[in-house]
């Protein structure tokens, strides 16, 4: 029977701030697990990330897209009008966003990390 000692956060409760859930964390407690105990935890976890993934929708809504990006529905109508967001009107005059397409645009923010900045430097150098 193989068996492996694993640390992990032992927490008290919870309390909600806003809509967001803070753990409260206390001293750590060991916890000792046979190996297929905690393969079976690893594909639970991965099973439930797959499922959330799999309730992202393809296209979102203007009410959809302002959960996703945590951005007010005005803030997100501001951006369509200034053509800064990429986006579908529909026939209907509802507007629709492609999820690959905003999270392309969200990449395009990303702010390079000073690892990223230094082998930049030296990959010129070369």
């Amino acid at each position: 029977m193989d068996v492996m000692k694993i640390t992990l956060p032992k927490y008290r409760g919870s309390r909600m701030r806003g809509k967001m859930k803070f753990l409260n964390y206390q001293e750590d407690q060991k916890v000792t697990l046979e190996k297929s105990d905690l393969i079976q935890l690893v594909n639970y976890c991965l099973q439930k990330s797959a499922e959330t993934k799999a309730q992202v929708p393809e296209h979102f809504n203007i009410k959809q897209l302002a959960r996703y990006l945590n951005y007010s529905e005005p803030a997100i109508y501001r951006m369509v009008a200034h053509s800064e967001i990429p986006c579908y009107k529909i026939s209907n005059g509802k507007l629709l966003f492609k999820r690959t397409e905003i999270d392309d645009w969200l990449f395009e923010f990303r702010q390079p990390t000073i690892k990223s900045q230094i082998a930049e430097l030296e990959n010129r150098g070369k």
